[in-house]
């Protein structure tokens, strides 16, 4: 993940598929208990007879497993969806907080495309006539500290 897709990138989407993705297996799990307490529970009490009677019976027991399998795959689903989402805004107001917390040490941040991104420190035009001959305000080790921090959190945010 580049620096601004995790910045800028519209996550409501994802929230949304979230929401889908839990709106179905409720609807899921109602339609496996549907196939557990009508269509099974009937077909195992009902009085079979003939060559039918076996394959009926067995396919009904098979459609009702699915359906539980489909609600376990889809609650999986919802599941990893959610975490993901949870984590990316987490992720994101992380970054953001980075960002800040650069820029009142005169840091910038900026994407320069590609999954790449750079840090630098501000300079103010006065500091080529600084007397002490330092070229700006920002140390190289605080440059080095948030670069690191946003590239592990870029690491984490792809992951």
């Amino acid at each position: 993940m580049d620096l601004d897709a995790l910045r800028h990138g519209d996550l409501a989407k994802l929230g949304e598929a979230v929401t889908d993705g839990q709106q179905m297996t409720k609807k899921l799990a109602d339609l496996q208990k549907d196939a557990e307490t009508n269509l099974k529970a009937k077909a195992d009490t009902a009085r079979w007879a003939g060559v039918n009677a076996t394959v009926s019976r067995e396919f009904i027991t098979k459609t009702a497993a699915e359906f539980a399998d489909a609600h376990t795959q889809a609650d999986s689903i919802a599941k990893i969806l959610s975490d993901t989402h949870g984590e990316l805004v987490s992720f994101r107001t992380q970054l953001t907080a980075a960002i800040a917390r650069g820029a009142q040490q005169n840091l910038s941040v900026i994407d320069t495309g590609d999954g790449t991104f750079t840090v630098t420190g501000n300079t103010r035009p006065d500091w080529a006539s600084d007397p002490s001959g330092k070229a700006g305000a920002t140390d190289q080790k605080a440059v080095d500290a948030l670069r690191d921090e946003i590239q592990a959190l870029l690491t984490k945010s792809t992951q």
